[in-house]
């Protein structure tokens, strides 16, 4: 059972005062730690906003994995030792807008994000 101590009422007023401020500082500095354990910087609010970003940035990271994929395909068919004539005929029609007497250039328009 708890005994409630006896509370010296012949102390100077100083020392009261001080005997009544400590439950208060350590009010204070609870309040302190508890409210920057939620709304601070690194706290459990910030955890959300932070996985939020990271799984942008995963997805960032993943289709910039397959561009360069993509982009490294294409350099190796340029690939000094062996050049794939193909790619190479597709390379020069495309950027120089060439074709022979008995070719058609048909042009379509390009697809809009996210249709096959």
């Amino acid at each position: 059972m708890a005994r409630n101590l006896p509370v010296k009422k012949n102390l100077p007023k100083g020392r009261r005062f001080l005997r009544r401020l400590h439950p208060a500082v350590l009010f204070c500095v609870c309040l302190y730690f508890g409210w920057h354990t939620f709304e601070g910087r690194h706290g459990i609010i910030a955890l959300t906003h932070y996985e939020k970003r990271i799984e942008v940035l995963a997805d960032k990271a993943k289709a910039l994995r397959d561009e360069r994929l993509a982009l490294e395909g294409k350099v190796a068919l340029l690939d000094r030792h062996g050049i794939d004539p193909d790619y190479l005929d597709e390379l020069a029609r495309k950027r120089l807008g060439l074709l022979r007497s008995d070719e058609l250039i048909v042009k379509l328009p390009a697809l809009p994000e996210g249709n096959p």
